[in-house]
């Protein structure tokens, strides 16, 4: 077997055949003959080196279940070849959905991806004017939102006996104006939400869901799967209430009392569960100074209790806001006092449904139009109240389920990655930088298919019907993306990046 000219290469070289990897999986640096035979005669050459230039493409897309690939499984792929017009597709049945969930499906799009040197994806959320909850307690419209700002979110995952999500900071990574399908959700308080049908909620499934925290449990769901064939009831349940920042005298007051003789608590109840308590607490001895202080609390809308805790001072009494973890958020949100700066997000607890579930009237689309692509650090926030979450996962998910089902799947450098989102994004000035926008534009009318919530239901039931109609979705997809792939490709520089 011949050994690797290592004394002839450079390092960039030797660093390329050391990342990949032969039909044995072993690196080319230690299988040198398998380079020889496998990329040497096959591939052209990066100018004044032996690095091959990766140039099989695949433009790849899929349909899932959900959005999680603990909680989802994969309904079929496509990926379109560049050099024909062939597209390695696969989509699930109902057998195999019975007897091992979506392997085949992932075991399929495994071998067709190894198939390829470079993988072509597009980037793919509320509407401007939805309001997102800051670290600081602020509700600001999500459109405003920049890199870098920090938000109250929650964990993205639980164990439903003994890891009870629990509120955290969070950052923002991107957020984008997009142009994709709304739908409104209509809620039976008179709440009007619109989303994209992929746009995540945290809801609440089982039994007893309308008494306690500690029946039923929390879990994420597309817009298209709220009116669930399984949901009893379709219902939202709000984390927090929405507040503005009081400018009336009375909140001044209030504001001024609390920094000068009050505290923040966040006293820990539970090591078991890391929970935590919140509280907000002044004291003040008995006299018009205290009376001007209760008087200006009910004023703004807040119950409190007194207690006296100094048995040297029998006329010192302690004020506590009421009404629980919620209820002293808004407070400090709506007061806003100094010593909301110490105030430790991390520290703030277990999360918990405040007030009923609101029945979901109807889920309508309203046709296309801009949402924000907001993607934030730990992947959730909270938007006017309801739970939320980031929404794009094509090669995370893909690659979880195929290390669920014991599977290989290409490792670190194995196979380049092009996200043509940020070619649209960076080189192009349109003001709505969806796929099927950007095609439209730049390329002509596409022909892509919309499906509907009875499309995804009826297919997760194994309807073969409804499975071949998203099939067909996800064909048209990455045909859209082929065709604009080769008319922007040559306007940015190809970055070799890992999926």
């Amino acid at each position: 077997m011949p050994e690797a000219p290592v004394h002839k290469l450079n390092k960039k070289e030797i660093l390329w055949l050391s990342d990949h990897k032969c039909c044995h999986r072993h690196s080319y640096l230690s299988h040198y003959s398998c380079f020889l035979k496998e990329v040497a005669d096959k591939y052209e050459w990066e100018a004044g080196t032996n690095i091959p230039i990766p140039h099989r493409v695949g433009f790849f897309d899929i349909e899932a279940s959900g959005l999680k690939a603990n909680f989802g499984i994969m309904l079929c792929y496509c990926i379109k070849d560049s050099e024909s017009d062939k597209i390695y597709e696969y989509c699930i049945s109902k057998k195999e959905m019975e007897k091992d969930l979506d392997k085949k499906v992932i075991q399929h799009c495994v071998e067709d991806l190894s198939r390829f040197d470079r993988i072509v994806t597009y980037f793919g959320c509320v509407t401007p004017g939805h309001r997102v909850l800051t670290s600081d307690l602020r509700w600001v419209p999500v459109e405003t939102l920049q890199e870098g700002d920090t938000l109250l979110s929650f964990d993205e995952e639980s164990n439903e006996f003994w890891h009870k999500r629990k509120y955290a900071k969070s950052t923002v990574v991107h957020n984008i104006p997009i142009q994709k399908e709304i739908f409104e959700i209509r809620l039976e308080d008179g709440t009007t939400l619109e989303a994209t049908e992929d746009h995540p909620w945290l809801v609440k499934r089982g039994q007893g869901s309308r008494s306690s925290d500690k029946e039923g449990y929390w879990k994420f769901r597309k817009t298209n799967e709220l009116q669930h064939f399984n949901c009893k009831e379709p219902s939202l349940f709000k984390l927090l209430p929405t507040w503005d920042t009081l400018k009336s005298y009375e909140a001044g007051y209030v504001s001024a009392f609390v920094d000068g003789e009050g505290s923040i608590g966040q006293p820990k109840k539970s090591e078991e569960r890391s929970d935590y308590g919140l509280s907000v607490i002044a004291s003040q001895n008995e006299g018009a100074v205290l009376d001007r202080y209760l008087s200006s609390l009910k004023d703004i809308g807040y119950e409190s209790s007194t207690s006296r805790y100094d048995p040297s001072n029998r006329k010192c009494v302690a004020v506590q806001i009421r009404g629980g973890k919620a209820n002293v958020l808004k407070f400090l949100g709506e007061v806003r006092p100094q010593k909301l700066s110490k105030l430790d997000i991390n520290k703030i607890g277990i999360i918990h449904q405040y007030g009923e579930p609101i029945p979901i009237v109807s889920i309508k689309s309203k046709g296309i139009g801009t949402v924000m692509g907001l993607g934030v650090s730990n992947g959730t926030y909270i938007v006017e109240g309801f739970g939320s979450h980031n929404s794009r996962f094509d090669f995370p998910f893909t690659r979880t389920r195929a290390v669920y089902h014991n599977l290989y799947f290409p490792h670190y450098k194995e196979l380049l990655h092009t996200d043509l989102f940020f070619v649209i994004r960076n080189r192009f000035s349109l003001g709505r930088k969806s796929l099927e926008s950007a095609y439209n534009m730049l390329v002509g009318e596409s022909h892509k298919t919309h499906y509907g919530r009875d499309h995804w239901v009826k297919a997760l039931t194994g309807n073969e019907k409804a499975l071949s109609y998203i099939l067909d979705h996800c064909r048209w997809d990455v045909k859209d993306l082929e065709e604009l792939y080769y008319k922007v490709e040559n306007f940015s520089m190809k970055r070799d990046m890992s999926i």
